[in-house]
């Protein structure tokens, strides 16, 4: 059950680039262990906002708040560091090397052992690679990516790629995912195996998850809660049946679809 209390809030966040706005006085409450679904046509500012909570970029105005701590001026490597994850729209993943090793990258920022020791794989060092592994073996089991470990990323199918970049981020032990389209490009099957493990996620691992999509009816059957960007402005947020059927929020998909046709 979802504890009570945001895990996240944004408070009047606004993101300027010179003459741009890119998002105006955006607020919103995320309580902890839900799926937050976040929705507008190109250019309304999704991926700027979570830029904006993950570190990427500064706002302009207002300020962000996670597990009650303002993290308005937290650098992005120490916002990984209390346990915010990212995805992004592309596959960042490094393609010469494999699943596992991909993976373990996602784990750096928990690893204490120095350069030294580390290469040496002696003492301390050899036994926290080992536990750091097994760390990594587990999400790959729960993400069903057995077949693939051993695999270079960049062989891969392009789904497949794609879950592995959201396991990369399971890796780091956040406790709050920001997914970045990451069903974008992939075909009804994989979008079916995506749905299952973000609820999966959220079930098993107890991971709140902010979720940057456009495909609108996997948001209304996953989302907890809905938000609606514009422009860079908040047109509705709430229930996903409440927000996708407000005619205001449909007056826009329905205008930015005809206007960009």
């Amino acid at each position: 059950m979802a504890e009570a209390g945001p895990i996240l809030s944004v408070k009047g966040v606004s993101l300027r680039f010179k003459g741009l706005v890119a998002l105006d006085s955006v607020s919103l409450d995320v309580p902890e262990g839900i799926i937050f679904g976040l929705v507008g046509p190109n250019g309304a500012g999704k991926t700027c906002l979570l830029n904006v909570v993950s570190g990427v970029l500064p706002q302009s105005e207002g300020e962000v708040f996670f597990k009650g701590r303002e993290i308005s001026g937290v650098p992005l490597h120490r916002r990984v560091d209390v346990g915010i994850g990212r995805t992004f729209q592309g596959v960042e993943l490094i393609a010469e090397l494999s699943v596992l090793e991909n993976m373990l990258i996602g784990r750096h920022h928990l690893m204490t052992t120095g350069v030294i020791t580390g290469g040496l794989f002696y003492g301390a060092a050899r036994k926290e690679e080992i536990r750091h592994r097994e760390a990594v073996e587990e999400i790959i089991e729960f993400f069903e990516l057995e077949r693939y470990r051993k695999s270079p990323v960049g062989m891969l199918p392009f789904g497949i790629q794609k879950l592995v970049g959201v396991a990369r981020a399971i890796c780091s032990e956040p406790r709050l995912l920001l997914l970045d389209e990451v069903a974008s490009g992939l075909n009804n099957q994989e979008k079916q195996d995506l749905s299952r493990f973000m609820l999966r996620i959220k079930h098993t691992r107890q991971i709140t998850m902010v979720w940057v999509e456009h495909d609108v009816r996997m948001v209304s059957e996953l989302a907890d809660a809905v938000m609606v960007l514009d422009y860079g402005r908040v047109v509705a947020q709430g229930s996903p049946d409440d927000v996708l059927h407000d005619p205001a929020v449909q007056r826009v998909f329905i205008g930015r679809s005809a206007g960009d046709g």
